[in-house]
């Protein structure tokens, strides 16, 4: 395999035909038009954002996919499992309706569809599901119920006066 350099990029956010989001840093892919979404793993979500960050290239290359998921351990992944990967990423981008995105060249890599567009999409200023600030549902749980032991102390407390 030949040596080349990556660059870690930023996660972010690409709009795909005007009507998709793609939030790599949420791991979803979304509906910009309802409250449809499907979540996909943090591989693939990788892998999905390295695609979507090097469109402009004509050929991307499999290596390079490969090793934006998996690092220097791709050395040692089968191809077929990054033919695997691509694979549920299509499947996760049919299920919401995205067109074809990517065409596979046998042992060269992707190319990307010409109909396709795609371009960075920023989130709305205080867009709390977008939000950089991520909160585990498990943290959220906590908040709430803490909000209402509070809450009901104030209550229990006034009453009792």
């Amino acid at each position: 395999m030949k040596a080349f350099t990556f660059m870690e990029h930023m996660m972010t956010r690409y709009l795909l035909n005007k009507h998709y989001i793609f939030d790599e840093d949420n791991n979803e892919i979304r509906d910009a038009n309802s409250d449809n979404f499907v979540k996909i793993s943090h591989l693939r979500s990788k892998a999905l954002g390295y695609i979507l960050q090097n469109a402009h290239e004509q050929i991307i290359e499999r290596e390079k996919i490969s090793y934006a998921i998996w690092g220097k351990r791709s050395e040692h992944i089968s191809p077929a499992n990054l033919t695997q990967q691509l694979y549920l990423i299509r499947k996760e981008l049919r299920s919401m309706g995205v067109p074809e995105l990517f065409t596979t060249l046998p042992r060269l890599g992707l190319k990307l569809n010409n109909d396709v567009t795609i371009s960075l999409d920023e989130p709305p200023a205080g867009d709390v599901h977008n939000s950089s600030k991520k909160y585990s549902h498990r943290t959220m749980t906590i908040f709430q119920i803490g909000s209402l032991l509070i809450l009901c102390s104030l209550i229990i407390f006034c009453l009792c006066r």
